[in-house]
């Protein structure tokens, strides 16, 4: 599941990178997507570790596009570190709403208010 989000969300920047240079509200909407989405994908006996999924996400994929060229995540980065943690205050509502969304997912996955995913 961390990799299907690492993936993802690295997916979801190069198309924002590529349409405007930069992380914009599309990057921020989409990996709010993402979370539902991988809030929902899981068997209810395996969805544990999905509740911790969502930051370690975003946290991996700063790193990685940072360790290209830190400026693709925020304005002012002046290293790895700085860019990730400045990518995470600069995105930290889409990371709020999406966590949520997983967590919400997930416990009406628990509850049986979603029909569990076969297979």
């Amino acid at each position: 599941m961390l990799l299907l989000g690492v993936l993802g969300t690295l997916a979801i920047a190069s198309v924002d990178l590529l349409l405007g240079g930069r992380l914009s509200l599309f990057f921020d909407l989409a990996f709010i997507t993402l979370c539902l989405g991988l809030g929902l994908l899981p068997r209810p006996d395996a969805s544990y570790g999905v509740a911790f999924v969502p930051p370690v996400v975003l946290v991996l994929a700063f790193a990685l596009i940072a360790a290209v060229d830190p400026a693709l995540v925020t304005d002012e980065a002046h290293g790895l570190g700085h860019a990730v943690l400045g990518g995470l205050s600069e995105h930290a509502g889409s990371l709020a709403v999406g966590y949520a969304l997983c967590l919400a997912a997930l416990g009406l996955r628990l509850r049986g208010g979603l029909s569990p995913r076969t297979g």
